[in-house]
């Protein structure tokens, strides 16, 4: 599955109990991720704020030993991969030295959906609201 990146991208993401990636309704399956750094970059940017991070953060965390210029050149790689495994062209994009996951895309992240159902059910302590955050 490829898409056009005009084409409307939904992109759910699941991180609780497993990764699973849902891109307009189609799973990719886990067999598709060939290149763990891929999946370790699309990991690290959902759980990151607004789903972006410096490049450096990002070469730091998944390749902590290389030369910058190593580094730099894997990160890229690790994007291509993502890109290339999710099917949607401007996936992962890199610009002024940032990284962003989906920016194009309506994107749900099981990991934000349930701080947000907990945040709103601990301020309510409606004991409904706070099992319901629970079973996310």
């Amino acid at each position: 599955m490829s898409l056009r990146q005009t084409d409307a991208v939904q992109c759910e993401l699941g991180l609780l109990g497993g990764f699973e990636a849902v891109v307009n309704g189609d799973t990719i399956p886990a067999a598709a991720w060939r290149h763990k750094r891929a999946m370790q970059l699309v990991k690290i940017l959902a759980l990151s704020p607004g789903h972006r991070l410096l490049n450096e953060q990002l070469v730091d965390l998944l390749w902590p030993d290389p030369s910058a210029a190593a580094g730099s050149a894997n990160l890229r790689k690790a994007a291509h991969f993502a890109r290339q495994t999710l099917g949607v062209p401007d996936a992962i994009m890199l610009a002024d030295g940032r990284i962003e996951l989906l920016p194009q895309a309506d994107l749900r992240i099981d990991v934000d959906e349930f701080e947000s159902a907990a945040d709103l059910a601990l301020q309510s302590r409606d004991p409904v609201a706070l099992a319901s955050s629970i079973g996310l």
